[in-house]
């Protein structure tokens, strides 16, 4: 499986805080610490705001620099990410990852064994205002919408998003074309349809906020 970490955001309502130099556990790992023994070592890191502050504190990853973190989307730091990757088989998984996100062991063997074009997310009534909410059909995802819920069965978008690198230049290309939205609202253009892949609120944990990372602090 190959891994991309977005990483580009400023991150604001965490006082701009690298994200993946943040502590987590009490053995003092920091959530790169965790991601790179759960996905390995062959981890793509897209990097914008405080870029030498993430290159430093993930020093052995390969990074990817997006000038344009601060008028682009998710999106176009994914095109990047995925025009780095280096001998990628057909069959191979390719999985992106917001940055904000931490996942248990138990989660990360999902991705790992999951063979379809999925699209994670967990079932949950609280939502933020700022909420991405995603509209399925037959477990089949067919749009992402943000703000208020409009039916109380529509998960909640929780990454990571995987597919196989069959469709890496069909996705990578509409990444680019659709620079200024969020990666999974780039994915839905996709021909290929995108499976609702479920996970349990205990599964992964959001660091966007320090409430947020006080959760998540209590947690694992």
């Amino acid at each position: 499986m190959k891994t991309i970490i977005v990483a580009a955001g400023m991150g604001v309502s965490l006082d701009g805080a690298n994200r993946l130099s943040l502590v987590v556990g009490p053995d003092g790992n920091t959530v790169f610490d965790r991601l790179r023994k759960q996905f390995g070592d062959d981890l793509i890191i897209v990097v914008g705001y405080r870029a030498a502050d993430v290159i430093s504190s993930t020093y052995t990853a390969k990074h990817v620099l997006n000038p344009f973190w601060h008028e682009t989307g998710s999106a176009y730091s994914a095109f990047l990410g995925l025009d780095a990757l280096d001998n990628t088989a057909q069959n191979e998984q390719i999985c992106i990852i917001p940055s904000d996100l931490i996942f248990s062991d138990m989660a990360v063997e999902q991705f790992k064994v999951n063979r379809a074009s999925t699209i994670f997310g967990i079932q949950t009534e609280f939502r933020h205002p700022e909420s991405a909410n995603l509209a399925l059909e037959n477990d089949v995802v067919k749009s992402v919408y943000m703000g208020h819920v409009r039916n109380i069965s529509d998960p909640l978008y929780r990454g990571p998003i995987i597919f196989d690198a069959e469709h890496l230049y069909e996705i990578k290309e509409l990444c680019r074309n659709n620079s200024d939205v969020s990666v999974v609202e780039a994915v839905l253009k996709c021909k290929q349809d995108f499976r609702f892949g479920v996970l349990s609120k205990s599964d992964v944990f959001e660091i966007n906020s320090v409430v947020d990372y006080l959760t998540a602090k209590e947690s694992l």
